[in-house]
């Protein structure tokens, strides 16, 4: 393995260490496949916050509260995504968490 390859490796490490918990809006299996792409992303845990009753196999240790906790500000981590398969509803509520301030990072 080359230098640069190596420290090219150690920089993206370091950047994952870095990164804190993700508050994921919805509980579905959007939210599930945004949660599982952000653990490989090297984000921490994840927090799910919905109105709805807990879906079947998620831990209630995951579960950050409802959607106005998360928009109001109450809800952490401050870093959020929307995990609502209907594209309108999607949008809708990203812009509400704009600007209620939230950070919406970019997920690849």
């Amino acid at each position: 393995i080359g230098a640069s390859s190596w420290s090219e490796r150690q920089s993206r490490r370091e950047a994952r260490d870095t990164m804190g918990r993700l508050a994921i809006l919805g509980m579905g299996g959007h939210a599930r496949v945004l949660a599982d792409a952000a653990a490989a992303s090297g984000w921490g845990d994840a927090v799910f916050y919905g109105d709805g009753p807990l879906p079947v196999g998620l831990d209630p240790d995951h579960y950050g509260g409802s959607v106005s906790d998360l928009v109001t500000g109450r809800g952490e981590p401050s870093d959020v995504m929307v995990g609502i398969g209907d594209n309108p509803v999607r949008l809708t509520r990203h812009r509400e968490l704009r600007a209620a301030g939230r950070t919406t990072p970019v997920l690849v």
